[in-house]
């Protein structure tokens, strides 16, 4: 494997472990702390979303991740060919991904 299929798979990695990352902590930290105490946490919710929301951050990551992931799937495939694998699931990868 080349340099630069390993560097787009660890960065392609990263990327999906940093909007799973995020994910998870919207999902346990942030959640229940907007969602108790309510007339008080929905302004104190207000304020701290002010400037900056958590869209700003999936905007940007989000299609860098896929594209990333995509990237490195192709890049990967003349890999697959050689052993024996089979180049049919960037395919399948590409439909799953415009289905959902």
């Amino acid at each position: 494997m080349s340099t630069i299929k390993q560097l787009l798979l660890i960065l392609s990695i990263v990327a999906l472990g940093a909007l799973f990352g995020a994910s998870l902590y919207q999902s346990l930290i942030e959640g229940p702390n907007f969602g108790a105490n309510v007339p008080d946490s929905l302004e104190h919710f207000r304020v701290f979303m002010g400037d900056n929301n958590p869209g700003n951050f999936f905007r940007v990551v989000a299609p860098a991740a896929q594209i990333l992931v995509f990237v490195s799937l192709l890049s990967s495939t003349g890999l697959a060919r050689e052993t024996g694998v089979g180049g049919c699931w960037p395919l399948s990868f590409l439909l799953s991904a415009a289905t959902s």
